[in-house]
């Protein structure tokens, strides 16, 4: 808008994903989750370049806090980046390397947010991460930074404040839970967040279609 103005100008098209890749599947999440020897545990999720604004030390940090109250919980981290050995380093100097896994670079995210439990992105600057989107299409409650983009607020979100005791206590409230997560990418494909239909849109406009 502030390049072109309002009216006919410009047409916003989603950058949309395959929803039917990331739809909650139960017997996926059971498998996923035997694979990786996760148990009963509760698993947080993050996905995201170890980079500073995706703020990766703040969950250790808040894992740290939830472990004190509940040893069995459990950080997923899906990426790589600069700053990976440090919050490893950061893991192991807290004594909760064991409650922290570091996946790398993963063509399977879509399976690996089946087995998680809730994910989380304190982000101290971001724009409209497709990882956020993605979580939600796999029917996951997700826990945002409070200055994040609320037009990612389609399934289940919460906007938080950058403070440890505050994201501490919201996912120890979703541990008791039960998250109806099979709504995850109707919700998504509703908001226009999928690719099928971000491609019909693009076909339109290079038909020439009014």
């Amino acid at each position: 808008r502030a390049l072109y103005g309002g009216g006919e100008v410009f047409k916003i098209i989603p950058n949309g994903i395959n929803c039917a890749d990331f739809e909650f599947n139960q017997n996926t999440r059971a498998q996923v989750r035997e694979s990786l020897g996760l148990g009963d545990s509760f698993v947080i999720g993050h996905i995201g370049r170890f980079v500073k604004i995706k703020n990766q030390s703040f969950l250790t940090e808040t894992l740290n806090l939830l472990l004190k109250e509940d040893k069995n919980i459990k950080l997923m981290f899906i990426g790589t980046g600069e700053l990976e050995e440090e919050v490893k380093n950061k893991a192991e100097e807290m004594g909760i390397k064991d409650n922290v896994l570091f996946m790398g670079l993963r063509k399977d995210a879509n399976r690996l947010l089946q087995a998680m439990d809730i994910f989380a992105l304190p982000s101290v600057h971001e724009a409209l991460p497709l990882s956020a989107l993605e979580a939600q299409a796999a029917g996951l409650p997700c826990l945002f930074t409070e200055i994040l983009t609320k037009e990612m607020d389609i399934f289940k979100c919460s906007y938080l404040p950058l403070k440890q005791e505050v994201w501490k206590d919201e996912i120890s409230k979703f541990k008791t839970l039960s998250a109806d997560r099979a709504q995850g990418a109707a919700a998504v494909r509703k908001a226009g967040y999928d690719a099928k239909e971000a491609a019909e849109i693009l076909f339109k406009i290079y038909k020439g279609a009014k």
